[in-house]
């Protein structure tokens, strides 16, 4: 948690020059990746403390975790314009839905479903924010 902190830190006292994130691109790519780990790695403590989640199952916790990833990964894609954090989001979505495969269908259809809405606002908000040339 501390590693993401500092990863925030970095990333927000680098400016945006002439509204490109080239400088924040590594940053944002190693943010994601611990993003996603800090996910993980609370929902292993709250497996290793025993937490019953309040009687919701393990795979709609899962759900709940990976909406409340997507929902912070298009803020920083409408907030920040970064396409990178959006695109390592939508691997590790990618990755959870192969992990899953048939197994934990409810999990690999939600992983896939909301890859495919990131992708889809990431795609339409690269054609509509282009600058018009006159």
């Amino acid at each position: 948690m501390a590693l993401l902190i500092c990863l925030l830190v970095l990333y927000f006292s680098y400016v945006k020059i002439e509204g490109t994130n080239r400088e924040r691109l590594p940053i944002s790519a190693y943010m994601a990746w611990i993003f996603i780990a800090v996910i993980a790695n609370s929902n292993y403590a709250f497996k290793f403390h025993d937490w019953t989640g309040w009687g919701l199952s393990d795979p709609l916790w899962t759900v709940l975790f990976l909406t409340l990833t997507t929902a912070i990964a298009l803020h920083f894609m409408y907030h920040y314009h970064d396409s990178m954090f959006n695109l390592i989001i939508i691997w590790s979505f990618i990755g959870i839905a192969i992990k899953n495969g048939t197994d934990e269908l409810f999990v690999s259809t939600a992983a896939l479903f909301l890859s495919a809405v990131i992708g889809f606002i990431l795609f339409m908000g690269q054609r509509f924010s282009k600058p018009k040339q006159l």
